[in-house]
């Protein structure tokens, strides 16, 4: 970061899980949330958005990987079976 910062280009550090969730505009604007994830809880990032009239909902926790490989294989790219377990055998999914 500091050659970053002596080129004068606009840069700022990457946090690790444990320090996003101690950054004190995170804290301020009540912004870490908890939701239901791969039987257990997931503390995730929230909205900084607070809003009185449309608050933001949280409907469904990030993906598991390869949740939804099929799905968009499927029914994006039209994708058979047999197409996909290709795919599979091949290590490529």
């Amino acid at each position: 970061m500091k050659g970053l910062e002596a080129a004068a280009l606009p840069c700022g550090p990457v946090n690790t899980i444990d320090r996003v969730f101690e950054d004190p505009p995170v804290l301020h604007r009540e912004m870490k949330i908890s939701m239901s994830h791969a039987g257990g809880e997931v503390s995730l990032i929230g909205s900084p958005l607070k809003l009185s009239v449309s608050p933001v909902s949280y409907r469904r926790p990030p993906p598991t990987l390869g949740e939804h490989t099929d799905e968009v294989l499927k029914n994006l790219l039209g994708l058979g079976d047999a197409e996909r377990q290709s795919l599979r055998d091949a290590g490529i999914i």
